[in-house]
C-alpha cells in the first residue's frame, strides 16, 4: 500500500491505546451491565451517552447521577456494586506494550496528534496520566467535557480546529467501525481500524479504509505531509 501522506493522527482511547482487561475478564462493558443489572429499556448507545458525560468526580456520586439520569430505579447495592465495578476498571487499565513507543516515533516525524474517547470522568484522569499519556497529544477531545460521544461530529471538528488540520489532511485510529471509523470518514478524515485480537467489538457496519492489528504497523503506513 502506498504511504498515506498526513499532517495529523486521531486516536481513539479504549482498546486502542489502553486496554481494559476487566471488560476482557467479564465478557461484557460497563454499560452492558447496567442494563442487565437495572433491567432498562434503553439501547448501548443512549446508556453509553450518560456514563460518558455525566460530570460527577466522585465514584459514588457519579454512579448515582448516572442512574438517575438514565431513570432507572435502582437500591444502595446496586450503587456499591457499580462502584466496585469502577474500582476494578481503573486498577486493570493498562497501556498496550506498542503505545508510547508509537507514540514517541510519531512525535519524533512531527505528525500532530490527537485524542477523541468516548470515556467516563472517573476513569479518564487516571489512564491519561498513566506513563504521561497525555503529554503526547496536541489535542485531547473528552466526550465528558462536550457532553456528547462519537460518532458526533462535534469531537472530531474541535480536534481538527485545535490541530489546525484539514480533513484531508488528517487520518483516525480506533477499535470502533461504528464510533470511530465511519463518525471520522463521514467528515472526510480516513479511518484505520486497530483490531486487538479478542479486545476488539464485533462490529459489521462500515468499511474501514485500512486494518491494522499493533501500532507498529501504523509507523509504516504515514508519511508527515
Amino acid at each position: 500500500m502506498e504511504k498515506i501522506k498526513v499532517k495529523a493522527i486521531l486516536f481513539d482511547l479504549w482498546l486502542t491505546l489502553a486496554s481494559d482487561k476487566y471488560y476482557q475478564e467479564a465478557g461484557k462493558s460497563m454499560e452492558s451491565m447496567i442494563i442487565e443489572k437495572l433491567n432498562l429499556n434503553k439501547s448501548f448507545k443512549e446508556v453509553e451517552k450518560v456514563v460518558d458525560t455525566v460530570l460527577e468526580k466522585d465514584k459514588k456520586k457519579y454512579i448515582e447521577e448516572v442512574f438517575r439520569e438514565l431513570g432507572a430505579e435502582f437500591k444502595q447495592n446496586d450503587v456499591d456494586f457499580f462502584v466496585e465495578v469502577l474500582e476494578k476498571k481503573i486498577a486493570s487499565t493498562e497501556l498496550f506494550a506498542d503505545t508510547i513507543p508509537s507514540l514517541k516515533k510519531l512525535k519524533e516525524k512531527k505528525f500532530k496528534l490527537g485524542l477523541i474517547t468516548n470515556s467516563n470522568i472517573v476513569r479518564t484522569p487516571f489512564v491519561l496520566n498513566k506513563s504521561n499519556l497525555k503529554d503526547y497529544f496536541d489535542s485531547i477531545t473528552l466526550s465528558y467535557k462536550l457532553g456528547k460521544i462519537k460518532p458526533d461530529s462535534a469531537l472530531f471538528e474541535k480536534a481538527l480546529k485545535e490541530l489546525n488540520v484539514k480533513p484531508d489532511e488528517t487520518v483516525m485510529v480506533g477499535d470502533s467501525l461504528q464510533g470511530d471509523i465511519i463518525g471520522a470518514e463521514k467528515m472526510g478524515i480516513k479511518g484505520i481500524l486497530i483490531k486487538r485480537g479478542k479486545e476488539h467489538w464485533k462490529e459489521t457496519e462500515g468499511k474501514p479504509f485500512a486494518v491494522i492489528s499493533s501500532l507498529k504497523e501504523l509507523i509504516g503506513m504515514v508519511e508527515r505531509k
